[in-house]
């Protein structure tokens, strides 16, 4: 029985502690009208495309769990600013949520068991290595 206990709690500690590899995967979310959001992960880097601002973003993430930490580096128009301007993206730290290995969205989004607004990134099936 002690063995078998054992063996339970190692399964579950190892399952808990599993990191997810974004790596080589592209994520999208549908505004509508052909308007696109669209989140590129490649090796440590990301690159994210804003319908709403049309603009670009650049970064690095980590995983921890199913949580996405996104170490926002520029925007796309950033060097078109005076340093400090209100107008440049500049850096920031976003966390995302992976559920049912489908929906990727912020964590401010997630409400215990539904994603607020339905607002989730889905994954393209396509490569990006």
């Amino acid at each position: 029985m002690k063995y078998i206990f054992f063996l339970l709690s190692l399964f579950s500690l190892l399952s808990c502690n599993s990191q997810i590899s974004m790596k080589g995967t592209t994520w999208q979310y549908d505004y509508g009208n052909g308007r696109l959001d669209e989140i590129i992960f490649i090796e440590q880097n990301y690159t994210q495309y804003s319908a709403e601002t049309g603009e670009h973003y650049y970064g690095t993430y980590t995983t921890n769990g199913d949580t996405i930490i996104m170490h926002q580096k520029k925007g796309e128009f950033d060097h078109e600013f005076k340093k400090g301007s209100r107008h440049q993206a500049g850096e920031s730290t976003f966390k995302m949520l992976l559920k049912n290995g489908k929906e990727l969205g912020y964590k401010d989004n997630w409400q215990g068991d539904h994603w607020r607004d339905n607002f989730f990134f889905s994954p393209v099936d396509k490569k990006t290595e």
